[in-house]
């Protein structure tokens, strides 16, 4: 049950951080497209690379994992809102941007994750 709470409290961090985050991107870059959502995700994914690598090489522990990945991690990364955001481009026919924003993100996210993975693990 207490790593339950602590996951709800990481993962309610990890809410807040992507709420300022989103929200300093957007009221500097504005909302034409998610740029917020798509920093969110790779930084998500960046970090989420970097702790799986730490621990396959130092063996951090389960609950330091759980706490991290799935609470803080997991509040801050968001795929709801990334699907969301590209249906509502295609849905107002910008068909290029939601299409480029998807595989932009995706791959970048994933190159984050290779990239942290491999700092993880050095």
């Amino acid at each position: 049950m207490g790593l339950a709470v602590g996951v709800a409290l990481f993962g309610g961090l990890g809410a807040v951080l992507r709420y300022v985050l989103d929200h300093l991107m957007t009221s500097r870059l504005g909302r034409r497209l998610p740029w917020g959502t798509m920093t969110i995700n790779i930084i998500g994914s960046g970090f989420g690379g970097l702790l799986v690598g730490a621990s396959l090489n130092a063996g951090l522990s389960s609950t330091t994992e759980v706490l991290v990945l799935t609470g803080l991690l997991g509040g801050f990364t968001t795929a709801s809102t990334f699907s969301y955001e590209v249906a509502e481009l295609l849905r107002r026919e910008r068909y290029v941007a939601g299409a480029s924003v998807a595989m932009v993100t995706m791959a970048v996210a994933l190159l984050a994750g290779i990239v942290g993975l491999a700092l993880g693990s050095a």
